[in-house]
């Protein structure tokens, strides 16, 4: 299914859209207004935290980042990151990219000396809400044989896995 909007003056097709497309674009949108409700719920049921700069760039990273970090804070390649997530190794590269890019640094070694603290202080609820149901234990749990009920949060979609 495709869609279009057609000039009625012209007749032309001024630009299509596929379903999948749409439901991408939907998607990301979806995470972008959770992740804002989200934030804001934390800061509210946890404010002596929030308040006190214990989670300051925890909200700042979407579920895929958040997957990212749990494997870079463990000590994990990119390699191994690209694998678990169901990714490309460049695209593993952008997830580490980008949350250096929001912390502000460059190496993962700052990445893991900035977040290890955040990271071990907040409780699994708060995390959970933060990263839109990951647990914090996500990771160390991780099992290669059974279907990981929170892949929706970190695999591709659809059939490009450039996010």
């Amino acid at each position: 299914m495709t869609y279009s909007t057609t000039s009625e003056t012209t007749g032309d097709t001024e630009s299509t859209m596929s379903s999948n497309q749409m439901d991408r674009i939907e998607f990301k949108l979806d995470q972008l207004l959770a992740a804002h409700a989200v934030s804001a719920h934390v800061k509210k049921v946890y404010a002596n935290d929030a308040e006190s700069g214990v989670w300051d760039d925890l909200h700042r990273f979407t579920p895929k980042q958040h997957a990212a970090l749990q494997m870079l804070l463990h000590g994990q390649s990119n390699t191994d990151i690209a694998k678990r997530m169901g990714v490309s190794q460049n695209t593993a590269k952008v997830h580490v990219r980008g949350i250096a890019k929001k912390l502000g640094v460059n190496k993962r070694g700052e990445i893991m000396a900035r977040m290890a603290r955040q990271y071990e202080t907040i409780d699994d609820d708060a995390y959970r809400v933060l990263t839109g149901g990951l647990p914090k234990n996500w990771h160390l749990e991780f099992d290669e044989d059974v279907k990981c009920p929170w892949r929706h949060l970190y695999e591709k979609i659809g059939g490009d896995d450039a996010d």
